[in-house]
């Protein structure tokens, strides 16, 4: 069952228009929704903001916290802060706008990270992926490595290769040497390309990402570029966006329903050959 908070009168909360369970829970803004939690302790600074717990919890089981706006959670022990974000499952982080966690004891960090997988950390989705930059170098078995260490452990290789060939080679006999030469060469060549066609590969996919993320700045800056005329019932506008090697045009289109309600749509393309599309409602009284 569903209580307002003006019925209720619980002393931790400030904001209008709240509906909470009978749980203990701490709420500062407007229209926010708990259910399902009786036995938890929920925590919301923001608005819109909506958690559906789970049913039959045991007792002291820990609620959700929020900070942010028009975020939705159905699940225990979640954490989110930003706006528009969404989680389907326990014991998740979510961090930015727009990101979705559908997973157990995971973790999606930036704008639009989507995370289906238990126990990980997303920093993108298929579309948009980021670098995690400054990395000290790993140091136990399950630490991550820089490129940095990748290349050292790559001239080490190369240079134990070439110290057990020398080795080698003082106590062969010419023929043996040629053919230890001719051998070792091919080895270090072949080695030498593949670390060089990794290295390209990484360069590529880092100057594609810096592109693709320089493009996307763009667009958002030519939609927000855009110039609407308040005064007429219809107005169309356009807009470009420029940033470092990102460039982006776009256009929208405002139109008033009411005399105080209008609707917008706007849409924005980038040199990635890319388009982002918004659309907005405003309504005042």
């Amino acid at each position: 069952m569903l209580l307002t908070l003006k019925a209720i009168q619980f002393p931790n909360h400030q904001g209008e228009s709240n509906k909470l369970d009978s749980g203990l829970h701490y709420v500062v803004g407007d229209n926010n929704k708990i259910i399902n939690s009786e036995k938890q302790s929920s925590i919301i600074f923001g608005a819109l903001n909506e958690i559906d717990s789970k049913n039959n919890l045991p007792e002291n089981v820990k609620g959700n916290n929020i900070a942010g706006s028009s975020n939705s959670i159905k699940g225990t022990n979640n954490n989110v802060f930003g706006s528009a974000n969404s989680i389907k499952g326990d014991e998740n982080l979510a961090i930015g706008n727009n990101s979705d966690v559908r997973a157990n004891n995971s973790v999606s960090i930036g704008q639009y990270s989507y995370n289906e997988r238990d126990n990980t950390v997303s920093f993108g989705n298929k579309e948009t992926k980021r670098q995690l930059t400054n990395i000290g170098n790993g140091t136990e078995d399950y630490d991550a490595v820089n490129v940095k260490q990748l290349n050292q452990k790559a001239q080490a290789a190369i240079d134990s290769a070439n110290r057990y060939t020398d080795g080698k080679i003082i106590d062969t006999k010419n023929e043996a040497i040629n053919t230890s030469n001719m051998y070792t060469d091919n080895r270090f060549n072949a080695l030498n390309n593949q670390i060089n066609q990794r290295i390209n590969q990484l360069d590529n996919k880092i100057d594609r990402v810096e592109k693709q993320t320089n493009a996307g700045i763009a667009g958002v800056t030519a939609i927000a570029s855009i110039p609407y005329s308040t005064s007429e019932n219809f107005s169309f506008g356009m807009g470009v966006g420029h940033y470092q090697n990102g460039k982006a045009i776009a256009a929208g289109a405002q139109y008033k329903i009411a005399d105080n309600a209008n609707v917008r749509v706007n849409i924005a393309w980038d040199n990635t050959d890319n388009a982002s599309v918004g659309a907005g409602l405003a309504i005042g009284w």
